[in-house]
């Protein structure tokens, strides 16, 4: 800045404001796989945003039977889109969380085109990952689970 300001000619070498916009971190590195182009990171942006990770690619599976109260049985409550209330229901709790899913699916129907999304914990995180572990082992044993659609 001071050659700049005294007149002196910068050149590329000397330039700090060189890389600027070139996706260059604070630390000085270069972030992400290279340079792409802007239609590189639309292409992969619309790739991401078609991909599918929602319950609809869960096999389906028979929603088993509420458990009656008892040991291993858990509670959990949903507040799903379609129901203007909570709603609670029981689990056996080495249930797996696509469970979840599919009681969640069974309350409503999904509009064509949305996935449905369920939110656990605080702040609220998508459980989709946890679809294929047990609910105790998921820590969602009395939780509040918040059905979206997306």
């Amino acid at each position: 800045e001071a050659d700049l300001l005294r007149g002196r000619e910068v050149n590329g070498a000397t330039d700090p404001w060189k890389s600027v916009g070139s996706g260059m971190r604070l630390d000085g590195k270069v972030s992400g796989s290279g340079q792409l182009s802007e239609d590189e990171m639309l292409q992969m942006a619309i790739d991401a945003s078609m991909r599918n990770d929602s319950v609809q690619s869960l096999p389906a599976a028979p929603l088993k039977d509420e458990p009656p109260p008892g040991p291993g049985v858990i509670r959990i409550q949903f507040r799903l889109p379609d129901v203007g209330r909570p709603v609670v229901r029981r689990f056996s709790s080495d249930e797996t969380v696509g469970a979840l899913y599919l009681f969640s699916e069974s309350k409503g129907a999904c509009p064509p085109g949305k996935s449905l999304d369920l939110l656990a914990g605080f702040p609220p995180k998508n459980i989709i990952g946890l679809r294929e572990k047990t609910i105790a082992e998921a820590g969602l044993a009395g939780e509040s689970v918040q059905a979206r659609y997306s």
